[in-house]
């Protein structure tokens, strides 16, 4: 005996209540959403979350949607989650067509960019006490310890720095090959 008005505009995600049901004074009744907004919330390892800032920008992959989506660091969390320590971040998505609550998203924030001598992390070999590469010297595999600094991501690939044990133009083979 009740006329119910949504605080928001949005559409009904969820009718947790049947017309006619008598329901208690807290229970959730309808679940609305604004789809104008999104928000992802995101879980981050507690060694990455001391790089982010508000404002950073970040590319997603959201399942189910063709390409990236972008967003902005909206706000970080001030305590870490208990059992995992992650951080949780939320980033504003940038307004996308087709996108819906309740989707999972993976994806990259932007914390820094600069140019670096750099390799795919598939070139990086860790069955050494030492980081190592494959290079190949005058027809010869030699195997050549790494010194590593920041990873990242250039051109849609893992790529790590390479501080040292490297040089541009070398010729570098998988750490997969034999």
């Amino acid at each position: 005996d009740a006329t119910l008005t949504a605080p928001i505009a949005g559409f009904v995600a969820q009718r947790l209540a049947q017309p006619g049901e008598r329901v208690g004074v807290e229970a959730r009744i309808v679940e609305v959403v604004d789809l104008s907004r999104l928000e992802v919330e995101a879980s981050v390892p507690p060694r990455d979350a001391a790089e982010l800032r508000v404002g950073q920008k970040a590319k997603f992959e959201v399942e189910g949607q063709g390409g990236t989506v972008t967003a902005t660091v909206a706000r970080i969390s001030p305590s870490a989650q208990a059992g995992s320590r992650a951080v949780p971040v939320f980033l504003a998505l940038d307004r996308t067509p087709g996108l819906r609550q309740g989707l999972f998203a993976r994806g990259l924030v932007m914390v820094d960019q600069r140019r670096v001598l750099a390799v795919p992390t598939a070139l990086i070999r860790n069955d050494q006490p030492q980081p190592s590469v494959a290079r190949i010297v005058d027809g010869v595999v030699a195997l050549d310890a790494v010194t590593t600094g920041a990873w990242g991501n250039a051109r849609g690939e893992a790529m790590v720095e390479v501080t040292s044990g490297v040089r541009e133009g070398d010729l570098l083979l998988a750490a997969t090959a034999g």
